[in-house]
Order: structure tokens, then C-alpha cells, then sequence
């Protein structure tokens, strides 16, 4: 729909804003710059968020029943899975169940770890239980009198078979072994919302760079090292957003031979993505993985508007309108169709 076989009063609506803003201008120009400058402070402030809560449909049934029992079926969800592995062969050797133990209390005392529900083999609630003629009998997987003597592994292997944990917590040739790792939504020592990015480098720094030459192979897998990752890849994204913007104005340039115009259209999507950023920590909002690409669509878009801008101008112009006139006709014939699609 035009400007033109539009209703009366829409007719009447889009010449009053044409002329508001083309008798304005400088005013226009002045707001939008003060605009981008104010949300542009607050973009500097914009932080990564991403939790465990964020990334599941908290509204569903299911979703809505698992929260109101977070605090026991956590142990079952945001669970990182740490694999160590021998290199060598079987786990049960004094040195490696050594490094399994150091390996074990170096992630307890990471920030953010539900260390009440942590489980490994070294842990104490890593417990066997058999029925046997006098009653049920108990103990833990690996017994307090362990002292990495053949007659202790060959005790900790019967244990493990005990407690059914072949498969689950140790691999079925026994060449590697889990830490169960179950992670809190906030951090206990500061009360905000756990930072995956933080978490999953002090992981990285004491854990697996720790330990990578003392003959152990280790592995992390779970939601939050994925997390980590992304955010950890914030540095190359913003690189390949810089590749974008340097291509689609090399692309511009060729397509209208004109630098002035290049510069413009892609200084102001820029500054469209600037004020995406800086409504989003307005808002009391981060930037988490699943939004990370928005700055990369709003620029898209901007560019692909512009480009229809600068088409109909240059038609406008084509048939002897002075800029201003073009630009004008350019609004009024372009404001229903992009009003329309904004809505």
C-alpha cells in the first residue's frame, strides 16, 4: 500500500510525520545522535549472561514441575561431566587413582560447584550396598583403610561392581572414570547469576591445563562448558562481525560508486546495532548465546533498507528531483510498506 490509495486519515498521518521531520532536520539529527550517545554508554556496560534457566522454556508444564524441585533434581541437570582417562590402561593403579583423587578436589572447590552433590569415586557418597543373609551391608566405593596396595585396588574394583557403576561412573574396559559435576544457578559467594565464561576458564586454568602432562587424559562435556565455549568465542565473533562489515561495504561501494553514501549507510546500521546493545543493558538484559547473532541480523537488515532507500532516491533523482525532494518521496512511498513490516 502507497501513500497515495491509502485511507484519509493515514494519508493525512504520514505528511504531518514527513513534515515534522523534514522541517526538523537538524533537531531529528541532534535527538538521534544524543540518542545513540546515551545508548551507546550503556552498550560499553553490556556483559554475557547465560544460565541453565534462560536456555529451557520455563513456562512449560514439565519445566514449571522440575523447578519447584530445582533443589533435588539439580544433581540431574546442569551437570558438567568431567572424564579422566588413562592413557596408559586401566584406571586402578595407585598413580592414577592419586591423580583422579587431586583431580576430584581440585573441582570441589571450584565457585559454583554444588559440592554437596559432587560424585565420583573419591567422594563420600560413592557407596556400595549388598542383601546378604545377616542384612544390607554397606560402605563406601574406595574404604577409608585405601592405601593404593594391589589388595585395595582389587577391593575398589570389587566395589565399583557392588555399586553398579561400571557404565556410569567408570567405562566399561575401566580406562576412564566420571566426575559428576552438578553446578549452582547463582554463585554462593557473591549471589549473582553463576558466569559460565568465568567458571569454565578456572576449570580450563586449574583442571585440564593442570593436569595435562601428568599422564591423564581429561574431558569435559555438558551444558555449561558448552556455554563457556561461546562466550570464551566472544573475541572471534566480534572479529567476524568487523569481516561482515568490511565486506558489505566494499559490496556497497561497488553497487553505487560512491563512498559518501557507503560511509553513511554503514556508519548508521552500525549505530543501529550500538543502540540494540545499549537497550539490552537498559533493559537489565546481557547478551547470552542464543542472542549473540542479533547484532548480526539488525546490521543485515539495516543494510538491506538501506539499499531500497538508496534505489528509490537515485530513481527519484533519475527523473530531476533535487536530493531533498527525492528523499521525501523516497519516505512517503517507503513509511507504510516498513511501518507494516515493524509491526
Amino acid at each position: 500500500m502507497t501513500v497515495e490509495n491509502a485511507p484519509t486519515g493515514l494519508q493525512r498521518l504520514v505528511h504531518l510525520i514527513e513534515r515534522t521531520l523534514f522541517h526538523n532536520r537538524l533537531a531529528v539529527l541532534l535527538g538521534f545522535l544524543l540518542a545513540s550517545l546515551l545508548l551507546g554508554y550503556y552498550a560499553l556496560g553490556l556483559r554475557p549472561d547465560a544460565s541453565f534457566n534462560r536456555m529451557i522454556p520455563t513456562g512449560h508444564p514439565f519445566i514449571e514441575n522440575y523447578l519447584k524441585f530445582e533443589d533435588v533434581l539439580r544433581p540431574q541437570s546442569n551437570v558438567l561431566r568431567v572424564v579422566v582417562e588413562n592413557p596408559e590402561g586401566e584406571i586402578l593403579t595407585a598413580e592414577f587413582m592419586d591423580r583422579l583423587r587431586e583431580v576430584n578436589d581440585k573441582i570441589f572447590y571450584i565457585p559454583g560447584v554444588d559440592r554437596g552433590n559432587l560424585k565420583s569415586l573419591w567422594t563420600p557418597n560413592a557407596l556400595w550396598t549388598e542383601v546378604t543373609t545377616e542384612g544390607l551391608r554397606s560402605g563406601r566405593v574406595i574404604p577409608d583403610g585405601y592405601d593404593g596396595s594391589a589388595e585395595s585396588l582389587a577391593e575398589v574394583r570389587q566395589n565399583i561392581q557392588r555399586a553398579n557403576m561400571v557404565g556410569s561412573f567408570v567405562a566399561n574396559d575401566f580406562q576412564s572414570s566420571i566426575i559428576r559435576v552438578p553446578l549452582l544457578e547463582r554463585d554462593p559467594e557473591t549471589g549473582e547469576p553463576l558466569d559460565y565464561g568465568t567458571f569454565t576458564l578456572t576449570l580450563e586454568k586449574q583442571v585440564r591445563e593442570h593436569f595435562a602432562d601428568q599422564g591423564v587424559n581429561i574431558r569435559v562435556i555438558g551444558f555449561a562448558q558448552i556455554i563457556g565455549d561461546l562466550l570464551t568465542a566472544a573475541t572471534d565473533i566480534a572479529l567476524f562481525f568487523a569481516i561482515t562489515v568490511g565486506l558489505i561495504s566494499l559490496l556497497l561501494f561497488f553497487y553505487c560508486h560512491c563512498w559518501r553514501s557507503t560511509a553513511v549507510t554503514v556508519l548508521t546500521c552500525l549505530l543501529t546495532v550500538v543502540c540494540q546493545l545499549g537497550l539490552l543493558s537498559l533493559l537489565g538484559f546481557g547478551l547470552d548465546p542464543y542472542s549473540i547473532l542479533v547484532p548480526f541480523l539488525i546490521f543485515a537488515i539495516g543494510i538491506s533498507h538501506a539499499v531500497q532507500n538508496i534505489n528509490l532516491m537515485m530513481s527519484e533523482m533519475g527523473h530531476g528531483s533535487t536530493p531533498l525532494e527525492a528523499s521525501r518521496r523516497t519516505f512517503r512511498a517507503l513509511f507504510i510498506p516498513g511501518s507494516t513490516a515493524l509491526v
